[in-house]
């Protein structure tokens, strides 16, 4: 094992030098992109050029093919939320964003405009390889009902050693002090992998027996994996045909010296973009084609859209190599949570403590990473829990990022989460 990670530490210094030296060739294919793009640039000797269709659509092809480029070669940081303004009451109105803690690992973030009489949310954002402004439109479509929280995990890789390390348990509890610091009064949203410790951290606040102020007034966990043998994906099925020394042999690798993080051990953002890819490696490719198309087409607006997912996509951190064994080890082989076998700091998680809050279960029909059922178990086992107290929707048509993203989220999941919200102050 101990030549297995001395081996991981190349091949990540060999893959970040190998990428670093392409992204010099990036600021290139990206200029070539816009000399060829007609929306930036027409040569003044061809003028004529859009009376021409057919050399107007070799033309965008090139500038297609120097974005590809771009695409693949660009060192992606983590993005803004840049959230500048959203509509209220038909009206637009500033956003507020400010940082209210910042801790190694998580800040977190307040947005908020200028009404002052809405419920506060916490968006727990999942700490699984994508930075949490995966959740930007989230954000953009809770702004205008709720003062929006969010939990934005930094990357691994950029926090010293002298930190220490961050687990399921540092997560949990960390989500217990922003239940006490953010409440009374706080509704919480976890979403995907949150979910998990977000429910563990509810179990453990009301073990404790706190005074229901402290408690959070409502909880919706949205396609997270709190069973994962109801409906087993693809990726139940890997972690559940490979031994933690495969992941930890294969997947965890240590921060080269030029990084804060160096000799930190992580599950490293370079792997975990290849699993996200492989696991619908048809559905990418069909993607970047369409947009392709729309762009030499003219359709600037469908082809945006695609950029703008995989300006997010390809934007990806390392986590915690303690946290990820955790999750493959508890939640994916051995279901910890939902078979009650849970410790955290020494705190057995019993979701039969659970007699307070509401929890609101949420699921997509077509979800591919966490099945049908997965999140839907979480109100099987808080058993303690009155059935007025308990809500479930399934989203039609829908795959995983249409959970929390897209028309159906706006349309569907915000008046839903609203109504839960609005009747969890009422006695069940």
């Amino acid at each position: 094992m101990f030549f297995a990670q001395q081996n991981t530490f190349s091949v990540y210094e060999i893959l970040d030098d190998a990428h670093r030296a392409a992204s010099l060739s990036a600021p290139y294919y990206d200029a070539m992109a816009q000399l060829f793009d007609d929306r930036h640039f027409t040569p003044p000797f061809m003028p004529w050029l859009k009376d021409f269709p057919p050399l107007l659509r070799a033309r965008r092809l090139q500038s297609m093919r120097y974005k590809m480029l771009h695409r693949y070669t660009r060192a992606y940081e983590k993005p803004a939320f840049g959230i500048e303004t959203v509509e209220v009451d038909g009206k637009p109105r500033e956003v507020i964003e400010t940082v209210i803690a910042d801790g190694p690992f998580c800040t977190v973030r307040k947005f908020e405009t200028a009404v002052k009489t809405k419920e506060k949310l916490l968006l727990v954002a999942p700490m699984a390889g994508h930075y949490a402004t995966l959740l930007r439109e989230t954000v953009r479509a809770l702004a205008p009902h709720f003062e929006v929280y969010i939990t934005d995990w930094k990357n691994a890789r950029d926090v010293p050693m002298s930190e220490g390390g961050f687990d399921i348990s540092d997560y949990a509890f960390l989500l217990l002090s922003l239940f006490r610091d953010l409440g009374p009064a706080l509704n919480v949203v976890g979403i995907c992998q949150a979910g998990v410790p977000l429910t563990a951290a509810l179990a453990i606040a009301e073990a404790d027996g706190e005074e229901e102020g402290a408690l959070p007034k409502s909880v919706t966990i949205m396609g997270a994996p709190i069973d994962t043998r109801c409906s087993p994906t693809k990726v139940n099925a890997l972690a559940m045909t490979k031994s933690s020394d495969w992941f930890e042999d294969r997947m965890i690798c240590t921060v080269p010296p030029r990084y804060p993080g160096a000799h930190r051990a992580v599950y490293p953002g370079f792997l975990q973009l290849t699993a996200f890819v492989m696991m619908n490696p048809a559905h990418h490719q069909k993607s970047m084609a369409e947009g392709a198309r729309a762009f030499v087409k003219g359709e600037f607006e469908k082809e945006d859209k695609v950029e703008n997912f995989y300006e997010e996509f390809f934007s990806v951190m390392d986590l915690p190599a303690e946290f990820y064994l955790q999750t493959v080890d508890s939640i994916f082989m051995k279901q910890k949570l939902a078979k009650g076998d849970m410790v955290l700091r020494g705190r057995p998680v019993d979701l039969g403590a659970i007699r307070k809050t509401p929890i609101f279960a949420i699921e997509a029909e077509k979800d591919d990473i966490t099945g049908l059922g997965q999140t839907k178990a979480v109100l099987d086992l808080a058993t303690s829990l009155k059935d007025g107290r308990k809500r479930y929707f399934q989203l039609d048509g829908a795959g995983h990022y249409g959970l929390f993203n897209g028309a159906r989220f706006r349309e569907k999941i915000v008046p839903e989460i609203r109504a839960f919200v609005s009747a969890s102050g009422k006695p069940a």
